[in-house]
C-alpha cells in the first residue's frame, strides 16, 4: 500500500512538473518585448571594454566573430552600434559578523547602443563566472533569431 501511494505520488509529481515546464517555455516565447529595428537591421559593431577583463573582452569578442552576425569595425564611426562589455557590482556577499569577509557581488553586463545616440537597444547581466561573454552571446544570439523568426 505504501509503495503504491509513494509511485503514484511520484507520477503526480512528475507529471506536474512536466506539465509546468510546458506551460513555462511556451509563454516565454510568446511575451517576449520586440527587439528594436535599430539592432535588428545593425550589421557592423564597434566594441568597447568598460569592465576591464581583457580576457573575457578577448573572448566575448571572439564568440561575436564565430557568430557572424555583426561585422566588428575597428572605429565608432563605421558601425551602426555600439557593443559595451561591462562589470558592476549590485551589493554585497559575506558577513563581517561572522567571518570578518565581505566581497562586492560582481555582474557582468552587455550592453548594445545605437551609435549615433547612444540610445540604449538591449542590456543583459550574468553572474562573472562560467564564461559569462558565451551565455550573453548565445542569449542575444537567440532572441534576435527569434525576432527574426517573427518577422517572416
Amino acid at each position: 500500500m505504501a509503495n503504491t501511494i509513494g509511485t503514484t505520488r511520484s507520477n503526480l509529481i512528475a507529471t506536474f512538473t512536466a506539465a509546468l515546464l510546458v506551460v513555462t517555455s511556451t509563454s516565454s516565447v510568446a511575451f517576449q518585448a520586440p527587439i528594436p529595428r535599430a539592432l535588428l537591421t545593425a550589421k557592423r559593431a564597434y566594441l568597447l571594454n568598460e569592465a576591464g577583463d581583457l580576457k573575457r573582452f578577448d573572448s566575448l569578442a571572439d564568440e561575436l566573430r564565430k557568430w557572424g552576425r555583426f561585422e566588428l569595425v575597428d572605429q565608432k564611426d563605421n558601425a551602426d552600434v555600439l557593443i559595451v562589455f561591462g562589470k558592476i557590482v549590485k551589493g554585497q556577499a559575506g558577513s563581517a559578523r561572522n567571518s570578518g569577509y565581505v566581497a562586492p557581488v560582481e555582474r557582468v553586463t552587455l550592453e548594445i547602443r545605437d551609435r549615433t545616440d547612444e540610445s540604449l537597444l538591449w542590456r543583459e547581466e550574468t553572474g562573472p563566472l562560467f564564461s559569462p561573454e558565451q551565455r550573453l552571446t548565445k542569449h542575444l544570439r537567440e532572441r534576435l533569431a527569434s525576432a527574426e523568426q517573427l518577422k517572416k
